[in-house]
C-alpha cells in the first residue's frame, strides 16, 4: 500500500513538473522608439578642427552664435564627444550681449570623420538636480 501511495505521488509530482510553461504574448513593446541617426544634426565643417584640437574653455564664434568648449569624454559607443554651450548672440543692441544657454554634445563620427551634434534626450531644465533627503 505504501509503495502504491509514493509511486502514485512520484509519478504526480513527475508529470506536474515536466509540462511546459504557458506561452507569454507581450501587451507593450520594451523599447518605445529609438532616436534614429537621422536626428542628428552635422556640426558645419569650420568648426571640425577646434572641436578636435581646442582645450576645455574655448570659445569660438560662428555667424552669430558663441560656443564654449567643454571637456572632451568617450561615449559608450567609444566615440569621442565633448560638451558645448552655445548661446546665441543678439543683433539688438538694447537687450542683453548673448541670449540663453543652450548645453548641448556634439560628438565625432569616426566612420565619416564629421562632427554630429547629438539630439537632446533629457531636458536638464525639467531633470532632478540631484537626491535630496
Amino acid at each position: 500500500m505504501r509503495t502504491i501511495f509514493l509511486t502514485s505521488f512520484i509519478t504526480i509530482l513527475a508529470s506536474g513538473c515536466s509540462s511546459a510553461p504557458p506561452k507569454v504574448q507581450a501587451s507593450r513593446p520594451l523599447v518605445e522608439i529609438v532616436i534614429p541617426t537621422a536626428s542628428k544634426v552635422e556640426v558645419p565643417s569650420q568648426l571640425w578642427q577646434k572641436l578636435s584640437n581646442d582645450p576645455a574653455g574655448s570659445i569660438v564664434e560662428f555667424e552669430n552664435l558663441q560656443v564654449t568648449l567643454g571637456s572632451a569624454y568617450f561615449s559608450g559607443l567609444g566615440q569621442l564627444c565633448r560638451k558645448v554651450d552655445i548661446q546665441q548672440q543678439s543683433t539688438n543692441h538694447q537687450t542683453a550681449n548673448l541670449l540663453n544657454v543652450e548645453k548641448r554634445i556634439v560628438c565625432l563620427q569616426e566612420a565619416t570623420s564629421k562632427w554630429m551634434l547629438i539630439p537632446v534626450v533629457i531636458d536638464e531644465q525639467t531633470s532632478a538636480r540631484g537626491f535630496s533627503q
